[in-house]
Parts: structure tokens; sequence; C-alpha cells
């Protein structure tokens, strides 16, 4: 991938983050939810994160399945599959806007965003994305609501540690401190999962009649 298409991965998520917060502008005014689009922009769909976080998941992933049991490394797993599905997704998002010079100095458009998806396709892939986006709000956000938590994440933090992993844990901690804030995050994980499976119904129903391949 050269360096050009690179720096493109940068302006995808950076396009996903302002469609997020323009779409889901009234429900990010509610208590604790103003720091959902920074969350997104760190921690789903930077381009910058893959190699690390690769690294920590798979140093630590064993440990926290021995320590804290199937719950939680199910979690885990899915923190894996929804960085990978992020990363390949935005890769291909940017060679095609690269591809088709649907960029300019100032970024890519929403309207060129939706074109590269409509042409791409990969609807099953960005559906699971959602769902797993959803699925690990739940789990933050249950998480920071758990009266023994502090012990939880002790021994986590110190595998982490132990295995250089500790990349990990600052997306966990990050996704507690976000959800601690919130009252009940549900309505908008429900909100959020509708919202963005009708618009990907409605991409992929114009992805019958894309012009540009």
């Amino acid at each position: 991938m050269n360096q050009q298409v690179e720096s493109l991965r940068n302006k995808v998520a950076q396009s996903e983050i302002d469609r997020f917060s323009t779409v889901f502008k009234q429900e990010l005014k509610a208590k604790g939810y103003n720091q959902l689009p920074i969350f997104f922009k760190d921690y789903i769909y930077s381009p910058n994160i893959k190699e690390e976080l690769q690294n920590s998941l798979s140093k630590l992933y064993g440990r926290i399945k021995t320590m804290t049991g199937s719950a939680m490394s199910e979690n885990i797993k899915k923190l894996i599959e929804l960085n990978e599905i992020s990363d390949s997704l935005n890769k291909e998002i940017a060679l095609f806007i690269y591809q088709n010079n649907l960029y300019n100095n100032s970024g890519i458009s929403q309207e060129n965003l939706e074109k590269a998806k409509i042409n791409i396709g990969k609807f099953e892939d960005r559906k699971k994305q959602v769902q797993l986006i959803g699925d690990l709000l739940g789990f933050f956000f249950s998480l920071s609501k758990l009266p023994m938590i502090p012990f939880i994440m002790t021994p986590i933090k110190v595998a982490a540690t132990m295995s250089g992993a500790k990349y990990l844990v600052k997306i966990m901690d990050a996704g507690y401190n976000l959800s601690k804030n919130i009252d009940d995050i549900y309505p908008f994980i429900d909100s959020f999962i509708n919202k963005e499976i009708q618009y990907l119904d409605l991409l992929e129903k114009q992805s019958m009649y894309a012009s540009v391949k």
C-alpha cells in the first residue's frame, strides 16, 4: 500500500466520525455521550491501532480466558474481530478513493465516502461491524457498572504488563471511563444499530446501479 493510500486511511476514519457525529447529533447531547465520537475515532475507526492491538490481544487472550472466564474472553474475541473487519474495510475504501481520485486536501466528502461503500459492497461485513460495535458498547457499559470492577481489572492489568499487552488495557480503560458517566447506554445502542442497518440496506440497494467500478 503506497504512502498516499495510507494517508487516505486517516481521512476515511475522519469522514466516518464526521458522519457519526451528524447522524447521532441529538443522541450525543445526552449526559456522557459527548466522548463517543472520540472513542470511535481512537479505538474503532483509527487505522493506526491494528498492529499494536493485535499484538496485545494475541499475547493476553489466553491469560484473560483463564483469569476471567468465558464472558470476558468472548468479548475480547469480538474486539479482535471488530478490529480486523474495520481495518479491512478502511483499507478498501481508501484504495477505492485513491484509484478514483475522490479526495482533496480538505479530506473525503460524505458523498464520496458513500460512493466508495456502494461500489465496494461488503455489506454483510459492514453490518457485522455495526453489530460488534453495539455488542462491545454494551460490554463496556456493563463492565463500568460492576461494583467489584477494580478487583476484576487488577489481575488483567498485571497480566497485560507482564505480557507486554498494555494497549488492550488502554482500550478497556477508555471504554470503562466512557461508560461510567452514562446512565443507560442501551437505548443508544438500539438506535445506533437500527439507523446504521437501515442506512446500509439503502446503500446496498443503490449498489445494484453503481456506475464506478
